[in-house]
């Protein structure tokens, strides 16, 4: 499967496209209800991508602010100012428009990417299977929006659906290979394991060297080629490796190469591409390997919890590192435990959270309340 980046760019389409073929492609839904609506921005830019769409779920009608307020909390990458109802920024990763430096935001909405008018703005109400949209313009004329390709799932991976850990240390970091081969199963993901702070080829080479089944060949530190079992993508034959880093699946930025840092947290991404435009990674499956941290049954018993200050593991296991995530993913606790010593959590807001404990043999994971 393609990235959601290039979903719609590996389709023909035209400016009659309905709001009807735009719900069959969008792949980031949000909201609740029975009826549906796409939001579409447009930032004219002229960069690779430069318009985006939003499916949206609600019952009955919608308003164009409600509708923007509910993309913007459900998408961590995008965010937006708005005054007296007027529409005056929208950000969304590394792409903004900021009202008036130098354009303004027009507002349109119709039944189909061909039929869009202009309206009065964030109060207009969209009704099931219309299209609002939101362009930056100069208004001389006022630019007519473009055929968006679909916005990216931010949490469709995350560090939760990791099942391969390599090396060791308090922070983490996962690793992204996409072949972008059109196969079934295109893009994997290795965690890894370290303290402080790492580059994109200390992950490879760590990776690399735990997975019998992954290789790579760097040219004066240049990334030519990486095989995984079958699958290769071989330097000029007949694309190249890109890198990229990020914090979500939905904020990929290209870097300088496998020399970038890599902070705890982030996404270190590799991608086969024709840089026409460059491909960022798409959606990875998490990777398996024999020798690395990988899912299994562990002789463990974790108290109290529910809890309000600390957890305890009483195990057979030897200690190792941990990493507390929320449900979506992003991690907010992480360090080193030792059996029957207390994993203090007392910091950690109340919730539902995900604790993985790791080490050399295996990986046991729970849900943790903390009250």
């Amino acid at each position: 499967m393609k990235t959601l980046y290039t979903l719609f760019l590996t389709m023909t389409l035209s400016m009659s496209l309905h709001a009807q073929s735009l719900l069959d492609e969008v792949t980031f839904w949000v909201g609740q209800g029975q009826d549906s609506a796409i939001f579409v921005v447009d930032f004219n830019d002229s960069s690779d991508f430069e318009s985006y769409a939003w499916g949206v779920l609600f019952d009955g009608s919608i308003d164009g602010l409600t509708l923007i307020q509910t993309v913007a909390a459900a998408d961590p990458g995008f965010s937006f100012a708005e005054s007296s109802g007027f529409l005056n920024d929208i950000i969304y990763n590394n792409q903004q428009g900021i009202g008036g430096q130098p354009d303004f935001w027009s507002t349109w909405d119709g039944a189909d990417m061909g039929n869009l008018a202009t309206n009065l703005g964030l109060a207009t109400t969209v009704g099931p299977n219309e299209i609002f949209a939101c362009s930056y313009t100069d208004f001389n004329p006022a630019t007519y929006p473009d055929t968006p390709i679909a916005a990216p799932n931010p949490l469709a991976f995350t560090f939760a659906d990791i099942t391969t850990w390599i090396g060791n240390g308090a922070d983490s970091s996962v690793l992204v290979i996409d072949f972008n081969d059109s196969t079934s199963t295109a893009s994997y993901a290795w965690g890894f394991l370290f303290d402080g702070n790492t580059t994109g080829e200390d992950m490879l080479n760590a990776i690399v060297a735990a997975d019998p089944n992954l290789d790579i060949v760097v040219n004066n530190g240049f990334l030519s080629d990486i095989t995984y079992n079958s699958q290769a993508g071989i330097g000029g034959q007949p694309d190249f490796w890109s890198t990229w880093n990020a914090t979500n699946m939905a904020d990929w930025t290209s870097n300088l190469g496998l020399s970038t840092a890599v902070a705890p947290g982030e996404f270190f991404g590799c991608s086969y591409t024709d840089f026409n435009p460059a491909i960022p990674p798409s959606t990875p499956v998490a990777a398996t390997i024999a020798t690395g941290i990988e899912e299994k049954t562990w002789s463990i018993s974790l108290y109290p919890n529910p809890t309000t200050n600390h957890i305890v593991a009483q195990t057979d296991q030897r200690g190792g590192s941990y990493v507390v995530y929320q449900l979506n993913g992003q991690v907010v606790q992480s360090g080193q435990w030792q059996p029957q010593q207390p994993i203090t959590v007392q910091a950690l807001p109340a919730g539902q959270y995900i604790l993985q404990l790791m080490n050399a043999e295996g990986r046991y994971q729970t849900t943790l309340t903390k009250l």
